[in-house]
């Protein structure tokens, strides 16, 4: 049985910078996306923890991005690129990253 996404089909491009501070904010929505590049872009010592859940994010406790670290994700031939809610939060104030979905 091949693999159905629960996420309508809709234009998903997108490229923004996302403020992350303290507190877990939401980076992107569910949707039904074919590749997903976040970059940590922030400009101090802030490590940003990203989360692929709907539960808020925790300092540490999920892919952790070094300043100018980057995370990818994308569809191929036996694998769905994550299409549910992503969470961020980093461990200083201020931190920034770059997300891009398509």
């Amino acid at each position: 049985m091949a693999y159905k996404s629960w996420v309508a089909e809709e234009d998903v491009s997108r490229d923004a910078s996302v403020a992350v501070g303290i507190t877990s904010v939401v980076l992107a929505q569910p949707k039904n996306r074919k590749c997903l590049t976040i970059q940590n872009t922030s400009t101090g010592l802030q490590k940003i923890t990203v989360v692929y859940s709907r539960n808020a994010a925790v300092s540490g406790a999920g892919k952790v991005l070094e300043p100018g670290d980057v995370l990818t994700d994308s569809d191929s031939a036996d694998y769905k690129c994550y299409d549910g809610q992503i969470n961020a939060i980093s461990d200083l104030a201020d931190g920034t990253v770059s997300i891009t979905e398509r």
